[in-house]
């Protein structure tokens, strides 16, 4: 037996004996242990790719305490979720450190059935809570919701960009939890902006993050409103810090899991469970020359944009640039320049939306809901409205906190910001009058180009940055298919 035992071993490098055991640790066998209970008859096992990301997800939990479950839409996680729940109160229970509080999970009202479904085939004991009763603190459910999420031992949140607003409610009750462990689900996470990105970290908890990190989340504490001023080797680094936290699988990812076993993906009925192909194409909105004339009038107007709508607080250099050797004129150029280009920006983006988009960004929704004839319920938040932000804080500058004296007179002085104001105001308002002079000859392409597609697939999902397009778009299809059937 000896003989036969030293005949197994063998001498390899060190780089080999760590890849062996990266590999154990992302393939995720050591955890089986956790995952193999005994399942009922009919039951789907786990796809081998939520296996891994369970597996990943527990390695994390056990070394860093949270963890950031953003895999791509479509790749179980719900049913990954309800299995990894599970699988760590049963940790929990083996090494004895059960306390009063359970595992309970705040997730959409939508898919809170789901997640009940899965929880129960997987045999987790889970609580599943609605967003909505976190957030209405009128209903009868507040108070209990409230008490059961602050004292969860582990607490998962699904949908977790849905938190990231800490004047919310709802975002100041997840904050307070005492769970040992914190689980979010999300989409992809590592993209947004400073902003979210710190609050992300501040929902897994801050205990383990890096000095730099901690550093620039104490200035988001001290300074909410200047997070978007970071510099991108800080954005960079704070990705990077998230990373630890973070079981994140693309689609290509994915569909190489899939192809080394793919009898191993199917559903319920059988069916292969993959990513289909995705085949760019591009179209054509044959716009006039007259709507090319005025979109590029429009442009050139946003050259004359100061962007003082963009600028509602005092400006400051904040202490992580500062101890990056920023000087305050360089900051100053760039937030001066930045606003510039935000401005043109905004006009530009909303109008290649729709018109109706560009309308909404310079006189608010309820207005361009109106004009467009809109029922009143297809936007529930207001946005835009530049024109009347302008209107509205005219005279009255947002003031600047830096030392050097060669800051514009119309951050500081009433009477230059008011000019300043105007002067932006007044060319919003040759904007929307171009704005409204142009056909809806583009979007009536793209309403046909969506009818055309419906004749010859099953199902056409639509995608715009605007809600107020695709409500549109919706409108202008619904009348075009009622036309057709006249006819």
């Amino acid at each position: 037996m000896i003989r036969l035992l030293q005949s197994l071993l063998q001498w390899v490098t060190w780089q080999e004996a760590l890849a062996r055991a990266c590999s154990e640790l992302l393939e995720g066998q050591w955890a089986k242990d956790y995952l193999d209970a005994q399942p009922f008859a009919g039951d789907k096992p786990l796809w081998p790719s939520q296996q891994q990301g369970i597996a990943q997800a527990l390695w994390i939990l056990e070394t860093v305490g949270s963890v950031l479950v953003s895999d791509a839409t479509g790749s179980g996680k719900t049913r990954l979720g309800a299995h990894l729940l599970r699988a760590v109160m049963d940790r929990i229970w083996r090494f004895g450190r059960i306390r009063r509080g359970r595992a309970v999970l705040v997730a959409p009202p939508s898919v809170s059935r789901t997640w009940q479904t899965e929880a129960t085939l997987a045999g987790a004991q889970l609580e599943v809570r609605s967003h909505g009763k976190l957030s209405y603190r009128l209903g009868t459910d507040h108070d209990e919701v409230v008490e059961a999420v602050r004292r969860a031992q582990v607490l998962a949140v699904d949908e977790a960009h849905n938190f990231l607003n800490r004047s919310s409610a709802r975002s100041r009750v997840l904050l307070s939890n005492m769970a040992d462990h914190t689980i979010l689900f999300t989409a992809t996470p590592i993209n947004r902006n400073a902003a979210d990105l710190l609050r992300l970290a501040d929902v897994l908890g801050a205990d383990n993050l890096a000095e730099e990190t901690l550093d620039a989340f104490e200035d988001m504490l001290r300074h909410p409103n200047k997070v978007g001023v970071m510099t991108e080797h800080q954005l960079e680094s704070l990705r990077a810090e998230l990373r630890r936290f973070t079981v994140r699988r693309t689609k290509s990812m994915l569909n190489a899991l899939v192809d080394e076993s793919p009898q191993l993906y199917q559903d319920v009925q059988g069916k292969p469970c993959r990513y289909p192909k995705h085949l760019p194409e591009t179209y054509e909105l044959h716009e006039s020359s007259a709507d090319r004339q005025m979109a590029a009038e429009i442009r050139a107007a946003t050259e004359e944009l100061v962007g003082a709508a963009m600028v509602a607080q005092p400006v400051e250099l904040p202490a992580s640039l500062r101890r990056e050797g920023w000087t305050e004129e360089k900051f100053l150029q760039s937030r001066l320049t930045g606003i510039r280009r935000l401005s043109t920006h905004l006009v530009m983006s909303t109008l290649r939306s729709s018109r109706c988009a560009l309308v909404e960004h310079l006189i608010g929704t309820s207005a361009a809901l109106v004009e467009f004839n809109l029922p009143s319920d297809q936007k529930r938040q207001a946005t835009g409205n530049v024109i009347g932000k302008l209107e509205g804080r005219a005279g009255t500058p947002p003031g600047s906190k830096l030392s050097i004296a060669n800051v514009p007179a119309w951050l500081t002085e009433p009477e230059e910001h008011r000019k300043v104001c105007e002067a932006d105001a007044a060319v919003y308002r040759r904007i929307l009058q171009l704005a409204r002079s142009m056909s809806d000859r583009r979007e009536m392409q793209k309403v046909a180009l969506l009818a055309k597609l419906t004749k010859k697939h099953v199902m056409v999902v639509t995608f715009d940055s605007r809600p107020i397009s695709l409500a549109m778009l919706r409108v202008q299809l619904r009348e075009l298919f009622q036309k057709q059937e006249r006819t």
